[in-house]
């Protein structure tokens, strides 16, 4: 099975011209026709594409997301070994975790400088070339272990194979055939080429004489021009993210860009052929990546809007050619971003729309395109986010369904292929998280399955790898909170209990992952009120006030970072049902005050937010019901007509959660009769959850109405 990528190149950035050639070598190769038509199996025409790690995050906690997919997503890794990459912790981590994938046996190692086991040798320490993952074993439990193994490497030192000699192994091993035949087939396809070249020169040299030396020249002149492009590509990709995330260099980033464009600007109507235009869009599109990381969303517009523009000049001179359609897809859809992200909707929709659009054109062309549907697929799915954060919850999910259908179609082309199946995964999870808003608890935990058993099906077969660990993390942390909406809480326990063995194992692996461990302290603060429902008030304190350090600590080391901010509110509300519990009413309130301070930030920063404003809402409430017991009923009854003011005014009216809030504010209003016909509406949809349960018993709604689907 042909993953993605045919090879993912990892390096040192200072050996980045060796990467340059070595990925140009690869993807420019040609394998021979016959050696093609005589080899019994199927062989690609050509290497294309190999991933190059470009990334040196020098400021990186782990490889990234992007990095360890593109990985999953390679046949192949081969290393360009040298002292400096012996001492890259990228490289060894790369290397890491493509054994952890399972391919260790498709791992090629060129050799450009230093010397094996010189680790080894007292005194030479600094002229070892391999790091520790490729001279060590890789044990059971996916960590490296003690027994030495010799890597077999291609040699480009002095006295070693020679460029085409290395280049040739390498390929050999790619496609795992003969090295030998390879030379041999190549030495001969090279020889009829120059018999050919020689033969034409020979009959057509007194005739043709003076327009072959001025072909050759033009042929040398836009040879060289693409070779630049390619340097200058090249640069920027190999050094942006390193001089990005540098503190304080920025303006490095600006002169890379800066260049880049400059040159692509210097080039006549000549010079500007599909592949030049398609690197320029390209390189327009990865300033645009990189300015939505720095939050320079002016900047973003700017460099998507034009990647739009050079993508759709290339469409336009070979319309019938869907690599272009599909570039310019990919950017109208990075633009809409763009626009989404300044919290313009409106443009991002229609920039969405755009996107696919153009990628149902592409479809046209080449209907089975896996890229092309990927990209219809990403379309659809990002209309249906706008629709959704607009509260068009029924237009959401016809979108979701279509982004099922897609990834269905994808995955029935390619069976075999794990990232499809997680992508459908993806595909059921998102379609259930809105059938959830709807109202629909027993649709949405079908959906939650048929996720979990895809991600489960797919970790099985590989369980050290750690991406797909985190995705089934997150679908068993969803089937919890659907199991305690429909009153299961040992179901509920269970499930968190899946995903916290997953999160801890991650944590334990990358402790400095910050994601990673807001993850499992929110899994803690889950566990710890599902303790509270069971009756163990101490467990339930214990657990939720752990997470609130863990989280607290990250917090502190990065205040620019909402995620962890969010994540600590919610914990300071659970922690104060917990005390409010245990009888410590002021512990209580001085918990629940502090949420609502820190979800004030976080909805003064983002206004278009409609979950900040839910979970306000749920603050007010928590600390009216407080200050209520306390005989404090005036401040109570303010805080009950804000919360529910903020629910009418733009919460989805059927998300059960939000009707939970609903119906607490209303009862602490004493608007009885309107709060009892709400309740029963929303016990008949299934929905169970515990302390809903007691509130509905005290409306005196019976909690046995019979579970019904509304549409």
């Amino acid at each position: 099975m042909h993953r993605k990528y045919y090879a993912f190149i990892s390096y040192s950035h200072r050996d980045r011209r060796w990467a340059d050639w070595l990925h140009r070598g690869l993807e420019t190769f040609r394998l021979p026709r016959r050696m093609r038509a005589h080899s019994g199996r199927a062989l690609p025409a050509r290497l294309t594409p190999i991933f190059r790690d470009r990334e040196e995050l020098a400021s990186a906690a782990d490889l990234g997301a992007r990095v360890e997919q593109a990985l999953a997503d390679s046949d192949a890794l081969i290393v360009i070994c040298s002292p400096d990459a012996a001492r890259s912790r990228w490289v060894n981590q790369e290397v890491l975790e493509f054994k952890r994938l399972g391919r260790e046996e498709r791992i090629f190692c060129l050799l450009v400088a230093g010397e094996p086991g010189a680790s080894e040798i007292a005194g030479r320490e600094d002229e070892e070339c391999f790091v520790p993952a490729l001279r060590f074993a890789l044990e059971a439990d996916g960590e490296l272990g003690e027994r030495s193994i010799e890597p077999i490497a291609a040699d480009l030192r002095p006295g070693g194979d020679g460029r085409s000699s290395a280049r040739l192994k390498l390929i050999a091993g790619l496609l795992e055939v003969g090295y030998d035949e390879l030379r041999q087939r190549e030495l001969k396809r090279r020889y009829r080429r120059l018999l050919a070249i020689s033969a034409g020169l020979l009959l057509g040299m007194l005739l043709t004489g003076w327009l072959a030396v001025n072909a050759v020249l033009a042929r040398q002149d836009a040879e060289r021009n693409r070779e630049k492009a390619e340097e200058l590509i090249g640069f920027m990709l190999g050094d942006l993210t390193r001089n990005l995330r540098a503190v304080g260099r920025l303006d490095v980033f600006d002169a890379i860009g800066d260049e880049a464009l400059q040159y692509f600007e210097s080039l006549t109507e000549q010079d500007l052929t599909s592949r030049t235009l398609a690197q320029r869009a390209e390189a327009l599109a990865l300033i645009g990546e990189i300015a939505i990381d720095r939050s320079h969303l002016e900047e973003a517009v700017r460099a998507f809007s034009e990647s739009v523009e050079q993508a759709r000049a290339l469409s336009q001179r070979e319309p019938a050619e869907p690599r272009w359609l599909l570039q310019l897809a990919s950017s109208e859809l990075w633009l809409g971003l763009a626009h989404w992200q300044q919290g313009d909707l409106e443009k991002g929709l229609a920039h969405f729309r755009q996107s696919l659009a153009v990628a149902n054109s592409a479809a046209d062309l080449s209907p089975d395109n896996l890229q092309v549907l990927n990209v219809q697929s990403g379309a659809h799915n990002n209309i249906a986010q706008v629709l959704e954060r607009r509260g068009d919850l029924k237009g959401a999910r016809n979108e979701y369904q279509t982004v099922l259908s897609l990834q269905q179609r994808v995955l029935a082309l390619d069976p075999d292929n794990p990232e499809w199946k997680i992508e459908l995964g993806f595909a059921f999870n998102t379609l259930g998280k809105v059938e959830l808003q709807l109202g629909h608890l027993q649709v949405a935990r079908e959906h939650y399955r048929q996720d979990l058993a895809l991600k489960r099906e797919v970790l099985a077969s590989n369980p050290q790898h750690r991406l797909w660990q985190r995705y089934l993390a997150m679908s068993e942390a969803h089937m919890a909170e659907l199991a305690e909406f429909m009153g299961d809480v040992d179901g509920a326990i269970d499930y968190n209990e899946h995903a916290l063995d997953l999160d801890s194992e991650l944590v334990e692996q990358e402790p400095e992952h910050v994601g990673r461990r807001r993850s499992l302290a929110s899994l803690q603060v889950r566990r710890g009120r599902l303790a509270r429902l069971q009756g163990d008030l101490q467990a339930a304190a214990s657990l939720q006030e752990g997470a609130l350090r863990d989280l607290a600590t990250l917090a502190a080391s990065d205040s620019s970072d909402y995620g962890n901010i969010h994540a600590m509110a919610g914990a300071r509300l659970a922690l104060a049902d917990t005390l409010a519990a245990q009888g410590l009413g002021e512990g209580a309130i001085t918990a629940v005050r502090t949420a609502i301070t820190e979800l004030h930030a976080l909805a003064q920063r983002d206004q278009s937010n409609v979950q900040a404003g839910i979970d306000l809402a749920a603050g007010e409430i928590a600390l009216a019901r407080l200050l209520d017991a306390t005989g404090d009923t005036d401040r109570a009854q303010t805080l009950f007509t804000s919360a529910l003011a903020r629910i009418d005014s733009n919460s989805p009216k059927s998300d059960p959660q939000v009707l939970h809030l609903r119906i607490e504010a209303l009862t602490g209003l004493g608007r009885s009769v309107l709060a009892r016909n709400a309740a029963a509406r929303l016990l008949a949809t299934g929905y169970r959850q515990p302390d809903f349960v007691d509130l509905a018993n005290t409306l005196g709604v019976a909690a046995d109405a019979a579970a019904l689907q509304t549409d």
